[in-house]
């Protein structure tokens, strides 16, 4: 126990503040050189899970600054054991990858919840636009799936039951780094929408507004549409392609077959709101554009 406790110790990141640990490299946050663990090498043999340790590293040492000692060691003390368990529950699965992912997830978001709102500063520092439909790279990809991380793990939904989509070939991170958008509004806030189910045509998204400017995160409310009313939903996600044009967020949700058919759920944001402001459908999946001839538009007109 005392040489697995010790190599523990020399893997376990150093308490270090946030900014010393910028997402500029791809190999873990420790040396793959030094991995003797069946489970540090396979982390090291795989670039989710490369990600998902460079996140929780940093989620760490952000949960560590400016901590006192005596508040510190506690956390400390939880990541060793946490360590210890990885190696311990990877090997008792037969070396699954699925254990790791399914333990670096859940340890990434109790270290974000340790450390509380006052991460939001430092995680919402570095979040930039960026679209699913544009190539953005794997440095932006990381930086937004933290962010995600982050938003999620501070402001949970309630889960859902049925839910699911792709978990079993995708994991939260894939999801956060490929599929979450984020737009500029006018105001310079980010519209944050965290991919989190998604299907073969598009993700269900729980929408966010991020003022990096405060360091502060929100989680909206959106009006829906039942029985042709409208309500205002604190918990929804919508389902869709989310896209902020000036002040105006749409989410195109994409019907089954082909003809770019679907709704273009059109909102504005007012205070930790997404209020509706058109509606407009196209029913028929002919492969015409989006013309008065072949749309409805119901709502209040932008």
């Amino acid at each position: 126990m005392r040489q697995t406790l010790a190599a523990a110790l020399l893997l376990l990141p150093l308490a270090v503040p946030a900014e010393a640990a910028p997402f500029s490299s791809f190999a873990p946050s420790f040396d793959c050189a030094k991995a003797l663990q069946p489970a540090e090498k396979a982390v090291c043999a795989d670039a989710t899970l490369s990600s998902m340790d460079r996140l929780l590293d940093h989620a760490y040492r952000m949960a560590l600054d400016g901590l006192p000692a005596e508040q510190a060691a506690p956390l400390k003390g939880d990541q060793v054991r946490w360590l210890l368990e990885r190696a311990r529950a990877f090997k008792a699965a037969n070396e699954d990858r699925s254990v790791l992912v399914t333990l670096y997830d859940q340890r990434l978001r109790a270290v974000i919840a340790k450390a509380g709102p006052r991460i939001l500063p430092a995680a919402l520092a570095k979040a930039e636009p960026i679209d699913p439909l544009a190539e953005a790279g794997p440095g932006a990809e990381e930086e937004i799936a933290f962010v995600a991380y982050v938003l999620t793990s501070l402001y949970p939904d309630p889960p859902v039951p049925g839910a699911g989509g792709e978990a079993e070939v995708m994991s939260p991170y894939e999801r956060y780094a490929g599929f979450t958008y984020a737009g500029a509004l006018p105001d310079g806030r980010l519209f944050v929408a965290v991919a989190q189910d998604c299907g073969a045509y598009q993700c269900s998204t729980t929408p966010f507004l991020v003022d990096k400017a405060k360091g502060t995160a929100a989680r909206l409310a959106v009006e829906v549409v039942e029985k042709g009313k409208r309500r205002l939903d604190p918990q929804a996600v919508p389902l869709g392609a989310p896209t902020v044009r000036g002040d105006v967020v749409e989410v195109f949700e994409q019907a089954r077959g082909a003809g770019d058919c679907g709704v273009k759920w059109r909102y504005h944001v007012e205070g930790t709101t997404l209020a509706l402001v058109q509606a407009v459908e196209k029913p028929a999946c002919d492969g015409k554009d989006w013309s008065r001839a072949v749309t409805r538009s119901y709502g209040k007109p932008n």
